[in-house]
Order: structure tokens, then C-alpha cells, then sequence
């Protein structure tokens, strides 16, 4: 029996994540509306959802919990696996090829009992060149949220660290995506 189904169309494909009453996660698959092809892309324990770039080349099967989440990126034209990106919250495409997400930056400590104990930056990759750049890098006394991406304007929270939860402020700070 299923349970859920997230559904997400372009112009020639649909995409979907069937879960089953008994599993957090799901199997993917892509249909090829122009010719009725369906592919399984794989079952994962956390799959629920896929995220389509601009011009529907590259999507994100999503899967994870609700706090670290894992992509994995394919080409649409042969179905290929590109790579994984391990990430927190959401990953936003910002054109056909650059992806803007929150990545966890293990070397930075947090000394204040909050969990995660270590910061957070925010970093795009391009799918084409393989390149990460951090837009924004997290410090000792500070982490970057991503919040949304809404015509390439780049939604972030800039959260102060401190004893206690009085001590802690953010800030909310808008980068324009140039590509």
C-alpha cells in the first residue's frame, strides 16, 4: 500500500518518490513523457523528493533526515550519476548548473553544548567545472542558515553563538548570485 507520493513534473519528464506505509524513505523514478519509458532509479531508506535545475538537464534525488540531508545528482540525458552532496536543510538550484546549499564545516567547534557542536558555511557547486566556492564561512562565533532562493537573491541567516539562548542574535543577509 502506498502511502505517499511526491510528484514532480517538467515539459518531458516526471519524476517521482513512492513511499510504503512500512519506510521512512522510497524508490525514485523518471518517466520520459515523449516515449513512456519509466526508470527506477533506486530505492534509498530517506528518498522523498527530487529537485529539478532550470532548463530539467540535472535533478536531485533528496534524501536524508530533517536535519543532514544527502543528493544525489544525475544528467537527465543518459540518466548518469554525477555526485553526492551532503548538505543540511534544503538544496536550491540557482541556474541550469550551480547549486547553493548549507554545508557543514566539521573544522570550526562550537565550545556551548549546542548540537551540532561545529559550524555551517554556505557554498555553490557547479555541476559543469566541479568547483565549490564558500559565499559565506562559518566562524567560532557565528554559522550561516540558508533560507531560500528566490530569483538568484540568496536567503541567508547569519546566527550569532553565546552562553545562553539570550546571548544568541541572527542577522538576515541577501546575496545576489551572479553566474
Amino acid at each position: 500500500m502506498v502511502t505517499k507520493l511526491h510528484c514532480h513534473q517538467t515539459k518531458k519528464y516526471v519524476a517521482f518518490v513512492i513511499h510504503d506505509e512500512d519506510s521512512v524513505g522510497g524508490e525514485a523514478y523518471i518517466s520520459d513523457i515523449s516515449n513512456g519509458t519509466t526508470t527506477n532509479m533506486g530505492y534509498d531508506e530517506y528518498s522523498d523528493k527530487i529537485r529539478w535545475n532550470s532548463d530539467s538537464s540535472y535533478f536531485i534525488i533528496d534524501a536524508g533526515t530533517s536535519v543532514t540531508r544527502i543528493g544525489s545528482i544525475y544528467s537527465v540525458e543518459h540518466l548518469d550519476f554525477i555526485t553526492h552532496i551532503g548538505y543540511w536543510g534544503t538544496a536550491f538550484w540557482l541556474d541550469s548548473e550551480t547549486i547553493v546549499y548549507e554545508d557543514a564545516n566539521e573544522d570550526v567547534i562550537w565550545n556551548n553544548g549546542i548540537e551540532p557542536p561545529f559550524t555551517s558555511d554556505i557554498v555553490t557547486y557547479n555541476i559543469d567545472t566541479g568547483v565549490i566556492n564558500k559565499l559565506y564561512e562559518g566562524t567560532t562565533d557565528y554559522k550561516y542558515s540558508l533560507v531560500n532562493v528566490i530569483d538568484n537573491n540568496i536567503e541567508v541567516i547569519k546566527e550569532f553563538d553565546g552562553d545562553s539562548s539570550t546571548d544568541r542574535k541572527t542577522e538576515k543577509l541577501e546575496y545576489i548570485f551572479m553566474n
